[in-house]
């Protein structure tokens, strides 16, 4: 058996793979979501690296709206495509409702954080504001001794 065995040089194959990668010019930019498209040729559109209370508000609000995921689409098409599509959901809905409802409960539990989230961050908002009203007739109080 030993025999057989062929050596694999992993550095010279590493050579060509760096070679072959060069020559066809590609770089290390990382992919990013916005270059992913969508089935149908949508694309989610370019995901900020940074923090902005609209966005952030306007994402969670996007996210409860869409959080319950449906187990089954409409059926569409002639009355035997229709007909064979509601036999196969039967044969798969014990494997797929259960993975749908699972999903669901994650898409509850991630709003909802998110959602505890704002909240705080607003409240934390709120409090800095009222404490920088309070230093800010401190010292016009001084100022005006």
């Amino acid at each position: 058996m030993a025999e057989n065995m062929k050596v694999i040089n992993t550095e010279e194959i590493m050579k060509e793979i760096k070679a072959q990668i060069a020559e066809r010019g590609y770089s290390r930019s990382e992919l990013k979501f916005a270059d992913v498209v969508k089935a149908g040729g949508f694309s989610l559109g370019e995901i900020p690296d940074y923090f902005e209370m609209q966005n952030f508000e306007l994402t969670i609000d996007q996210m409860d709206a869409r959080k319950e995921v449906r187990c089954w689409q409409p059926l569409y098409g002639n009355k035997i495509a229709v007909l064979v599509k509601k036999i196969i959901r039967k044969l798969v809905k014990f494997y797929v409702e259960p993975i749908v409802a699972t999903q669901n409960e994650f898409n509850y539990f991630a709003t909802s954080a998110l959602s505890q989230i704002r909240a705080k961050y607003e409240e934390e908002q709120e409090v800095k504001l009222l404490e920088m009203q309070k230093r800010i007739e401190e010292l016009e109080k001084k100022c005006g001794e």
